[in-house]
């Protein structure tokens, strides 16, 4: 299974921009099972601005997530800070962060998806906290979706 071979770069690789992962984490196969990236300096935190500071690969090399962190917490500002795939390739789930806390103003912050990206499972969370959402939070979210050309099934609250 996993051998615990890690490289790890110097105090350089952990500056924002850089293009190459703090610590690298292989399978036995020799095939990349982690990349992470941490801030600069001894925080320990991961982190990174242009991209997510925590990937993961399945053994033959497949993408399994990535995830988006910034100061050491989950977080990403211009969509989910959390994404897992099916190891063919599809996306299975997105997870919407704010500060390390599971939440999402303006829709369901999980989604499951099937293999043919078709929505199987939706929770609305706001600070860590699962919610039922009102149906104008629906009506918002369906708006949101349809201008932009999803289509939409009946939702209920």
């Amino acid at each position: 299974m996993l051998d615990a071979i890690k490289e790890y770069h110097n105090e350089k690789a952990k500056l924002p921009g850089s293009d190459k992962p703090t610590e690298i984490t292989y399978y036995e196969n020799g095939t990349v099972w982690a990349e992470r990236y941490y801030m600069s300096g001894k925080s320990g935190k991961l982190h990174s601005k242009d991209g997510p500071a925590e990937i993961f690969y399945y053994p033959d090399g497949a993408l399994y997530s990535k995830t988006y962190f910034i100061d050491g917490k989950e977080q990403r500002k211009d969509g989910p800070a959390f994404l897992g795939y099916y190891r063919d390739g599809p996306l299975g789930m997105e997870i919407y962060y704010h500060n390390g806390d599971i939440h999402r103003d303006d829709g369901p912050a999980i989604i499951k998806y099937g293999r043919n990206k078709e929505v199987l499972k939706e929770q609305w969370f706001e600070h860590g906290r699962e919610i039922v959402p009102s149906q104008e939070q629906m009506d918002i979210y369906r708006n949101k979706l349809t201008s932009v050309g999803a289509v939409v099934g009946k939702m209920t609250p």
